[in-house]
């Protein structure tokens, strides 16, 4: 049990306020910062509300909740079971939202955004247990592919890990950046890309760059990878 700051009873229960505050009864008349019992909070004119979840009694002046469907939920409540949609900023149950690229969406609000996502970046591949057999290298990779079409398949490559960003040499299209690839898992992030980009147009504005790890490589190995 802990005591209140006006009181100085003791009790299960106390509300953290901070702010101005008169209690005739206990002739005080200043600023607090500390915890306080319900029946100084009322006295002094404040109002009492419950969250909704955990049961637990603070002051509507004084909290970091928030109502949420008509009820009100504590700062630690919300935390734990809401989350802001990315979209339109709304608390919502996590459950109900989807998650894509980093953030959490309402299913009207994720819709509306990808059909007007032009950029995005990219999302990082899992490389845990990967395999080796398609590309037995060990080496870590990435690349970029430039395609000057526009009429690109923008929301399906937004499923795939590769970033979209606007190139200045390409007249009506996007390059596309890989995340850090390797091995199978890296195979199969490219051959995904492709099989959605193969009935893009192509022309020699578009190319293909290759960038590969090389903090272990002499000046000699690079050269002949060049």
């Amino acid at each position: 049990m802990e005591k209140c700051e006006i009181c100085k009873k003791e009790h299960e229960t106390l509300m953290f306020y901070s702010g101005k505050l008169e209690v005739k009864s206990h002739d005080f008349h200043d600023w607090i910062t500390d915890v306080i019992c319900k029946e100084c909070a009322k006295e002094a004119g404040l109002s009492i509300i419950e969250c909704h979840h955990c049961k637990r009694e603070f002051t509507e002046q004084n909290h970091n909740g928030r109502r949420i469907n008509e009820n009100y939920y504590c700062y630690y409540c919300l935390k734990e079971l809401f989350t802001k949609c990315h979209s339109c900023y709304e608390y919502e149950k996590r459950e109900n939202l989807t998650e894509f690229r980093g953030g959490w969406f309402h299913e009207t609000c994720l819709e509306n955004r990808r059909e007007h996502m032009t950029e995005w970046e990219s999302e990082p591949l899992n490389l845990e247990n990967n395999k080796f057999k398609k590309l037995k290298h060990k080496r870590c990779f990435g690349i970029e592919v430039e395609i000057d079409d526009d009429d690109l398949p923008l929301y399906e490559l937004q499923e795939t890990c590769f970033a979209s960003r606007n190139d200045g040499s390409l007249e009506n299209g996007k390059e596309f950046v890989s995340p850090i690839l390797q091995g199978d898992k890296g195979y199969e992030a490219i051959k995904e890309f492709c099989k959605i980009t193969k009935f893009c147009k192509h022309n020699t504005r578009g190319s293909v760059h290759l960038h590969i790890d090389a903090r272990d490589l002499s000046w000699v190995k690079i050269k002949k990878y060049g």
